[in-house]
């Protein structure tokens, strides 16, 4: 599971403090290109296409976010221990169904059809909070204004549990 951004249609920017220079940039100018503002410090508040990409190894299965998901909805992920299922987006239409112990993530949900990963519940947590640590280590690539901003709209730092 790792926090992504879409640059251009199929094309995903995953985040963390791996990222280069280069990849920061286009990060920032993702953000400003959606919000449709010259400078961040225009904006209400931020918002960016994306969110959490899951990534099944031994199926080589990959669901990414429907289209209008945004990164800053990450936390809704949180839903699924309670027995629901976050807004990934739409067209196609990403779902979470709940089976027993585990949460099946499917691409397109209209109808049900593959790709699907499967997330077993017990690990969800520890998963979300590597998603929070990759966010928040991408944080510190960031101007310190911007990472505030960011920081406060998609709520990377704020305590996941309790």
């Amino acid at each position: 599971m790792e926090p992504v951004v879409e640059l251009s249609f199929g094309s995903w920017l995953a985040l963390s403090g791996e990222c280069t220079g280069e990849q920061v940039e286009r990060f920032l100018s993702t953000l400003t290109d959606y919000l449709q503002v010259e400078t961040l410090a225009e904006a209400d508040m931020l918002i960016v296409h994306g969110g959490l990409r899951l990534a099944d190894r031994r199926t080589g299965a990959v669901v990414v976010p429907g289209c209008c998901g945004g990164l800053e909805d990450w936390r809704d992920w949180l839903e699924i221990l309670d027995g629901g299922s976050p807004w990934l987006g739409h067209d196609p239409w990403p779902k979470v169904e709940i089976d027993g112990d585990r949460a099946r993530v499917w691409q397109d949900s209209s109808p049900l059809r593959g790709p699907y990963v499967d997330v077993p519940l017990g690990d969800l947590a520890a998963l979300l909070l590597g998603v929070q640590r990759d966010l928040t280590d991408f944080l510190e690539l960031l101007e310190v204004p911007v990472a505030r901003m960011v920081d406060r709209d998609f709520r990377v730092t704020a305590a996941l549990f309790g």
